[in-house]
């Protein structure tokens, strides 16, 4: 079973890949009308053919995209995903739970994160689930960003409701 789930993760990569080398690691945009520009753009046009040859709708592909993209950002992370350590899954929400972060902090992470999977690995230790990753990135984050604590603490200070009457 798990070498199933390892080529099921190397054929998704592929797939993947490809798709991001169809759309482009950054978001294209593209004037609606050239000759009137203040009629708007549109993000990523390539959607459009996208989203009916993966049979999803297309704010289900730009999703997707947006995800492989934050992936392939991180190089690491998408040789993990190509060589079966980490579960494609597991590796868009990693992506999406350290976006908040600088690249180069992201980058940190998940090099961190990935020499502890191998090392798990390598000494037959039990594989992480999707939470246990999740945790781990999140401590790693934490330990980087000696600034946390302060950002979360004004977050929480600045949420609730207010109603302004104008």
């Amino acid at each position: 079973v798990a070498a199933w789930a390892t080529v099921a993760s190397w054929v998704a990569a592929q797939a993947d890949s490809a798709l991001v080398a169809v759309a482009g690691a950054e978001p294209v945009e593209k004037v609606l009308v050239p000759a009137r520009p203040d009629l708007g753009t549109i993000t990523d046009p390539c959607i459009e053919e996208l989203a009916p040859a993966l049979r999803v709708s297309p704010g289900s592909a730009s999703h997707r995209l947006g995800g492989l993209r934050r992936i392939t950002a991180l190089p690491r992370l998408q040789e993990a995903v190509a060589s079966g350590l980490v579960i494609g899954w597991h590796a868009h929400l990693l992506a999406t739970d350290l976006r908040h972060l600088p690249l180069n902090d992201q980058t940190a992470v998940i090099e961190s994160l990935v020499d502890r999977l191998r090392s798990r690995r390598h000494k037959g230790l039990r594989e992480w689930t999707c939470t246990d990753l999740r945790a781990q990135a999140k401590r790693i984050a934490a330990r980087l960003d000696l600034d946390l604590a302060a950002r979360r603490e004004a977050c929480h200070q600045r949420r609730g409701v207010r109603l302004r009457l104008h």
